[in-house]
Order: structure tokens, then sequence, then C-alpha cells
């Protein structure tokens, strides 16, 4: 008899945000839904028309902050996959960003610290 599907089916995604010794200030996380992201796009102002759309809002299934250790995101993710592969069930992490975004540091962690280990 197969398993049941496992309790997190289907594909989940997170957002880590990356320290940033300057951080830009473009983005704040919603109020009401932690797991939302709100975007501000500063407006082109040296256009005489100017109706673009400034504000942005994104939904995931969790927001890891820029405080967030190795260890909270293993947690969150690297827990749940290997739970599910070990009951059975196909399981990924992938990471996916921008060239310096962290996605390294990440996955496979830092030679440093014993607490920047990879998830």
């Amino acid at each position: 008899m197969p398993p049941s599907a496992p309790p997190s089916s289907g594909v989940q995604v997170f957002l880590r945000v990356r320290p940033a010794p300057k951080p830009s200030g473009f983005f704040e996380r919603d109020d009401i839904d932690p797991n939302k992201l709100i975007f501000h796009v500063p407006k082109n102002e040296r256009l005489i028309v100017n109706n673009t759309r400034t504000t942005y809002g994104y939904q995931f299934n969790g927001v890891l902050d820029d405080k967030s250790s190795q260890d909270d995101v293993f947690r969150a993710i690297g827990l749940p996959a290997v739970k599910n592969a070990l009951d059975g069930f196909n399981s990924t992490v992938f990471a996916y960003g921008q060239t310096g975004s962290g996605k390294t540091f990440t996955i496979t962690g830092g030679a440093e610290r014993y607490a920047d280990r990879g998830i």
C-alpha cells in the first residue's frame, strides 16, 4: 500500500533575507501576515506622467529575516524535507537568487564557525 501524502506536500517557497551592512529600506514585513513582504519602489520623478505602481506584495510559505541563523533555516526548511525523505517521499531544497545573495552559504555553510554550517 503506498504511503499517504506528506503533511507538507507540494512546492513551498521560503525567503531568506540576507544581512546587509546598510539596509535598503525598500521592503518591510506585513503587519498582519509575517509571511508576506511589501516592497516599495521609488517613483521616477523625472517623468511628466508617472502612474507606475510603487508597492508590491509577495506571499511566501515562510520568511527568514536577516537575524535567522543557519539552525533556524534548517529547522524551517531542511528538517521537514529530511522527515519527508525518511517517510519515503521525494524532497528537494533548491536555492535561487541573484549572484552574491547567499545561496551557497545557506546550502553549504561557512568554513569559519560550526554555527555557520550548511543546512
